[in-house]
């Protein structure tokens, strides 16, 4: 999971680097979809230490479920594509501004 999150430089920067290193692996394993079971099994850790990881993770965002997390982990990912993304407006293509 870590190392997919290196391989994607726009997701590694729209999660907070204020969050634990395995905090970040877990919430990686959660976006991929992963159970907690899964996650644990993948990072040699317990079931237990991985739903303390996600409540340490809910209350960094300030959430109670993982609807609220997703959505607040997709408003933050926009955010940053909008700052990464090219400028690809239709009045700047018309003016030949964009390939």
């Amino acid at each position: 999971m870590v190392e997919e999150l290196n391989h994607n430089p726009l997701l590694f920067k729209s999660i907070p680097a204020s969050l634990s290193r395995r905090q970040r692996e877990v919430l990686l394993g959660l976006i991929e979809g992963n159970g907690e079971k899964q996650i644990a099994t993948h990072l040699n850790i317990s079931v237990h230490t991985v739903h303390i990881y996600i409540k340490g993770i809910y209350k960094h965002y300030c959430v109670h479920t993982r609807t609220e997390l997703f959505s607040k982990c997709i408003v933050r990912l926009l955010q940053v594509y909008s700052l990464e993304a090219p400028d690809t407006s239709v009045s700047n293509r018309r003016r030949g501004l964009v390939i």
